[in-house]
């Protein structure tokens, strides 16, 4: 029983970590259209930047998970920067947006500095979350393949579902500035839970 739920733990981070992800990738377009306008050039630059955080984060991120003396704890640490991050979006966006020494340079490039400075912070932030949780994962289980594939498997659903949630409604209903603030909470919660909760096994608190 412990380790099952164990196993859905990790694998609900993941699931929360990857619809984060898309989430903002999604509110990112909109946040900059004021500014840019939608284009495939605003849209090039999203994507590009937000695939260059996850990458740069989950490089960083399995760095972090080798060198912790306490994973869960830094995980926590880790769900706390990203909260923060998150709300540090509607500064930094404001922030490039009004930047006159943008409006002098060439548009592709305007819109690529724009989004690297607002979104590959919170990007690369929340890339590190699911190297972190792979270690967990693979302490835990004997069956490394199956546990790896698993957690990827749910944090390509979470980004599936952060997409369609974010895309169909979340923004018609609550607008993009009040989904970055509920989704702030929402890995500020993951933060604490990570902090407070105590590793479902022994295995999971040595590792820990």
């Amino acid at each position: 029983m412990k380790k099952t739920t164990g196993t859905f733990w990790l694998n609900a981070t993941v699931f929360i970590a990857g619809a984060g992800m898309m989430t903002v990738e999604l509110v990112a377009s909109r946040l900059i259209a004021r500014f840019l306008g939608s284009s495939l050039y605003t849209w090039t630059g999203v994507m590009g930047v937000i695939l260059a955080g996850m990458s740069i984060g989950n490089y960083i991120g399995g760095r972090m998970a080798d060198s912790a003396v306490n994973l869960r704890r830094r995980i926590s640490t880790m769900f706390f920067a990203c909260a923060a991050a998150c709300i540090a979006i509607l500064w930094l966006n404001a922030w490039a947006g009004s930047a006159v020494w943008l409006m002098a340079l060439n548009w592709p490039l305007r819109i690529l500095i724009h989004m690297t400075w607002a979104f590959l912070l919170p990007a690369t932030v929340l890339g590190t979350i699911s190297p972190m949780v792979a270690k967990l994962a693979i302490e835990r289980s004997p069956q490394t393949g199956r546990a790896i594939g698993t957690l990827y498997a749910w944090n390509a659903v979470g980004s599936i579902v952060g997409t369609l949630a974010t895309g169909f409604y979340l923004t018609a209903w609550m607008g993009s500035v009040r989904i970055v603030v509920c989704m702030a909470f929402l890995l500020a919660i993951l933060g604490l839970l990570y902090g407070v909760t105590r590793s479902p096994s022994p295995a999971g608190e040595q590792a820990a």
